[in-house]
């Protein structure tokens, strides 16, 4: 029988979530963020990422973090303010509601999913502050006078969740290790290619033969 209790979400509740969205977020803002850096700064290369010797890198990164930041904040604010929740949320059944009145202001949308959350991140100590607080709440939920509501049970779905998660993570770090190995040996391939000058400016001159 179906448990449509409604309680207070817990941590593992907003952690799997957290993770659903991610897993909508990322390769939509991954793809639009590649082409808008490609765009803008042609230069940059995957070799030149490795080795950190590009001058628009630094300048190519700081848009995508800053463009990923407005789209996640878009995003979030968005599906909150048409349903409380955004896909994430719904599908683990979900709700942010007003702590006093029930219902959000788009005020406290916009408080809770921008300056508030940022004020959550650093060091995270504001989404940990929820495992020692009564009602669950994060720094930006009580900053905006929220707190998050889970309306049934939603304990397989977080199992296939954080599974889904788990196997994502361990494939996009096998990538990352292949990419970056392959980088390496290209480099070095590269090295033992130099012209014959080059090398002999690097090498010490060969001493002259010994007059017996």
């Amino acid at each position: 029988m179906a448990n449509n209790s409604v309680t207070l979400a817990n941590f593992s509740d907003r952690l799997a979530a957290r993770a659903m969205d991610g897993l909508i977020i990322l390769p939509i803002a991954a793809g639009i963020f590649m082409v808008l850096l490609l765009k803008l700064f042609p230069t940059i290369s995957l070799e030149s990422v490795v080795q950190n010797n590009n001058p628009a890198l630094e300048n190519g990164l700081t848009l995508a973090n800053v463009c990923l930041s407005i789209f996640t904040s878009v995003y979030f604010i968005y599906f909150t303010a048409i349903q409380s929740a955004t896909p994430g949320k719904k599908i683990l059944k979900l709700a942010v509601i007003s702590q006093k009145e029930g219902k959000l202001t788009l005020w406290q949308i916009i408080t809770r999913e921008t300056w508030a959350k940022f004020l959550s991140g650093i060091f995270y100590l504001g989404y940990i502050w929820m495992l020692l607080d009564k009602n669950n709440q994060t720094w930006h939920d009580k900053l905006a006078g929220t707190v998050v509501l889970r309306y049934g049970d939603n304990r397989r779905t977080k199992k296939v969740i954080f599974g889904v998660t788990a196997l994502l993570l361990g494939i996009w770090l096998i990538i990352g290790i292949f990419i970056i190995r392959s980088v390496i040996k290209d480099m070095n391939t590269k090295q033992l290619l130099l012209p014959k000058q080059f090398l002999e400016q690097l090498l010490p001159p060969t001493p002259p033969p010994l007059v017996t």
